[in-house]
């Protein structure tokens, strides 16, 4: 082979591995390891191969102990000096490629210092994490004593957050401690102005009870979720959900209610804006809040309640508000369910593809199963329990009308004798699946 072919072919080489494609091709393919190894083949391959491995973390130890000096006294990780930045030239290096942490400051059962970030903004003069677009943060005191959270950028888009403690906040001021921390109120403000193109929301912990007024600054929300259930809730839901309309770009909606918590009842079509819903709690604000939404997606129901009669409620509350556009229906249920007057409610909804119905005891015929298929046959996914206890009475001849759906690729279905999890991703027939089961090839 000619000098001057080689040196074609080595170009064309280079070329193609400094293809941001490739490398995400790659990038799925290997191990972090294997990445690691890899990058060490050129300096194109070396900035390819990093965004994957640093792209998302558990946490931000791995980052921290770039800095030297990290030590762990009584049980949390700290860095008990001034940073400088001769000290910061390797993260300054890795941290652009961040673009997720899981949880900031957890490290298994291990805490990690906030004022570590605090002193490393202090040495700095932008973000910290300049590309950081996910994060989750734990239960947090930050110091009120920074204007300024360091790890908040403009580029977050999704926050998972649980709130501090507004009566530990109220305790600390009163004592006058140095280090006062951030109430749950302040905490919303500076998350709405130092992150102004946040998409996606998700708090737990102490909400505060005018909530609804520091998140009206966040008109990019998309996906708000709001968990009461680590203590009794004093937000008043029925005042903040009438403000759900402020929000423009809102479709996403997850709310998490304790036992025994109550819903006034909301005018109709108050949250027709949102095309996703996840609700838990009780039956009965439950249905208060589906019967405010309109041409509802998705819908999620969660409930431990054991009343069927509660529960027929919530199928024909989804039903009539949204049985035109209703495509995915999951519900998790505390009671035994007859399948039968599940689908009495849900055959007025044409267009679902998606059902997913849990409980700790189904009952489900092969009747039932020829009235999905006819019903509904576009369906992609269908979902019951795998129970021993499960009053099922389905046959083979079940398996053999859900052959004829053909846009399914996800089921799981308990027969009388055998459980089956078939998924068209695995590159077998759901038929083959079968007769390997019982044995018929």
């Amino acid at each position: 082979m000619q000098l001057s072919s080689i040196q074609s072919y080595s170009t064309v080489a280079e070329t193609a591995l400094s293809e941001a494609a490739v490398m995400n091709v790659l990038a799925g393919m290997l191990r972090h390891p294997d990445l690691a190894c890899m990058a060490l083949v050129s300096r194109q391959v070396l900035t390819g191969a990093i965004a994957p491995i640093w792209g998302v973390l558990p946490s931000s130890l791995p980052l921290l102990k770039l800095l030297p000096g990290l030590t762990l006294k009584q049980g949390k990780w700290c860095i008990p000096y001034v940073i400088t930045e001769p000290d910061r030239r390797r993260f300054d290096f890795y941290a652009p490629f961040i673009r997720q942490i899981v949880c900031l400051l957890e490290d298994g059962s291990r805490k990690i210092d906030v004022t570590i970030f605090y002193n490393l903004a202090a040495s700095m003069m932008g973000h910290i994490l300049p590309n950081l677009q996910t994060l989750g943060l734990p239960h947090t005191l930050f110091p009120s004593a920074f204007p300024r959270v360091p790890f908040f950028s403009p580029s977050l888009t999704t926050v998972h957050a649980v709130l501090p403690s507004y009566a530990y906040f109220l305790l600390a001021a009163f004592n006058g401690l140095p280090n006062c921390p951030l109430s749950p109120v302040d905490y919303l403000e500076r998350l709405a102005d130092q992150c102004p193109r946040l998409q996606s929301l998700s708090l737990t912990g102490d909400i505060p009870r005018n909530c609804i007024s520091y998140l009206l600054p966040m008109q990019n929300l998309c996906s708000l979720e709001l968990d009461f259930c680590l203590q009794r809730p004093t937000v008043r839901l029925h005042r903040l959900l009438l403000r759900i309309p402020d929000f423009p770009n809102l479709s996403t909606l997850i709310l998490l209610l304790p036992p025994k918590y109550k819903v006034r009842p909301l005018p109709a079509r108050t949250l027709q804006s949102i095309c996703r819903i996840e609700v838990e709690g009780d039956i009965e604000p439950l249905v208060t809040i589906l019967a405010s939404t309109y041409h509802l997606k998705d819908a999620i129901i969660r409930s431990h309640s054991a009343a069927m009669g509660g529960w027929k409620k919530c199928m024909g509350m989804v039903v009539r508000t949204s049985a035109s556009t209703l495509e995915t229906l999951t519900v998790h249920a505390e009671c035994r369910i007859h399948f039968g007057w599940v689908f009495n409610y849900l055959y007025k909804a044409p267009h679902i593809k998606n059902l997913d119905i849990s409980a700790p005891c189904i009952h489900i015929s092969d009747d039932d199963i020829r009235a999905v298929v006819t019903t509904w046959p576009h369906l992609e996914q269908f979902i019951t329990p795998l129970q021993a206890n499960s009053s099922t009475s389905l046959t083979l001849r079940s398996i053999d009308n859900l052959e004829d759906l053909s846009s399914l690729r996800f089921l799981q279905l308990q027969l009388a004798t055998h459980g089956i999890v078939w998924s068209s991703s695995a590159h077998h027939s759901l038929a083959s699946v079968v007769d390997h089961l019982f044995g018929l090839n």
